[in-house]
């Protein structure tokens, strides 16, 4: 795919930093189901998380935080 603008030819796409947090804790299917929509005590950490990383000391200007749920919780019962 080419990028057909003009204005920029010649230089190399300017990429905005990643930062990127990883949730060790495992979490239960409906916590994540909150969390998807928006909901609940996961999602509250999580933006409240957010807003620290993106406007806290030391921030770069213009990051995308990226949240990566890593593991949920299996069922405890057998098969």
């Amino acid at each position: 795919m080419s990028d057909s603008d003009p204005s920029n030819a010649g230089e190399a796409p300017v990429e905005t930093p990643l930062m990127v947090v990883e949730l060790k804790k495992k979490y239960s299917a409906d916590q994540l189901k909150k969390l998807r929509k928006g909901k609940g005590k996961l999602y509250r950490n999580v933006r409240k998380l957010v807003d620290e990383l993106t406007t806290g000391e030391g921030a770069p200007e213009k990051v995308q935080p990226v949240v990566i749920v890593v593991q949920e919780k299996g069922d405890d019962g057998w098969w």
